[in-house]
């Protein structure tokens, strides 16, 4: 039986392993899900994200976009 990792290509191998932070044009931007951080994760692969001071103002926003699945592919 094949794991999850065996049934990836080699780019999202790649991505599983990598975890970058995002920007935005201005403070208001950083603090959502932009175009930016959505092209880390649907484009990259990427297999995490770092949420840094620059994209929260508070838990709440965390909070939802963990529950909610906001990232994920």
């Amino acid at each position: 039986m094949e794991t999850v990792i065996e049934k990836l290509s080699l780019p999202e191998r790649i991505g599983q392993v990598l975890c970058f932070g995002w920007q935005g044009n201005s403070p208001e931007e950083a603090r959502t899900v932009n175009a930016h951080a959505r092209a880390l994760v649907e484009e990259m692969q990427v297999g995490g994200v770092v949420l840094l001071g620059r994209n929260v103002d508070s838990q709440r926003p965390v909070r939802s976009w963990a529950s909610t699945g906001t990232l994920r592919r």
